[in-house]
């Protein structure tokens, strides 16, 4: 192989194995939630920016954060996926701190596009039923 093909090669391989890592950062880089360190949880309905209806957040329980941290916590991950969310979720930590995540159907994410399975389509509205 001549020196110009070898250093194209070279270059091709670096771009595909830097562009695994990427994918793998995305994933390791997902943050577990502490329940422990979890004061309290929101949840709405979506609201799009010409909608009507304003939807008000429903302040979860111990139980349901504790079902949802775990959920979020074992979820596995999907890949980038681009979605409407169908809900918004807000967990307010005893830091002082939030974390936003996006909701639609099983899938969630949190600052970026990476996508979390949490392996049941009705899970959310299951949750929010619960008392």
């Amino acid at each position: 192989m001549k020196t110009p093909c070898r250093i194209i090669f070279a270059i091709a391989i670096s771009s595909i194995v830097y562009g695994c890592n990427q994918d793998v950062k995305s994933f390791i880089d997902k943050k577990t939630l502490d329940i422990a360190s979890i004061d309290s949880i929101t949840i709405k309905r979506h609201q799009d920016l010409n909608h009507t209806v304003v939807h008000q957040p429903k302040k979860l329980n111990a139980f349901q954060i504790k079902l949802l941290a775990n959920k979020w916590n074992t979820a596995i991950g999907k890949g980038p996926c681009i979605y409407i969310p169908t809900f918004e979720m807000i967990a307010y930590l005893s830091n002082g701190k939030t974390r936003s995540f996006r909701i639609n159907s099983s899938s969630i994410k949190e600052t970026s596009d990476w996508c979390y399975d949490l392996g049941d389509d009705k899970f959310i509205e299951k949750l929010l039923r619960q008392e």
